[in-house]
């Protein structure tokens, strides 16, 4: 027999109905993959919770220097400074 031969031999001819059931048995046994996907669902929530309080904490420091901008315009302009309660508010509505 040639090795050609005897390779066709031993090796078994292609199944696709069995190919399916052959890896799905193996899913259950190959948990690997779950601690990166943990590991990204849990980055995912942490950048959309950054992305959030750093737009509330951009709007709050925008209205801080609006206000200061608006005393400082004042002091020049008038030369006095603007009495507490009096001052402008900030134009943007901070959540």
């Amino acid at each position: 027999m040639s090795p050609a031969q005897k390779t066709a031999e031993t090796v078994p001819p292609f199944q696709p109905q069995k190919a399916p059931k052959k890896h799905l048995s193996r899913l259950p046994k190959e948990i690997r993959g779950q601690g990166i996907v943990e590991y990204v669902l849990m980055l995912a929530l942490v950048a959309l919770a950054v992305v959030a309080g750093e737009q509330s904490f951009a709007c709050q420091v925008e209205c801080a220097f609006e206000n200061e901008a608006n005393q400082l315009e004042q002091i020049i302009m008038q030369g006095k400074k603007i009495p507490p309660g009096q001052a402008k508010k900030c134009s943007k509505k901070c959540a």
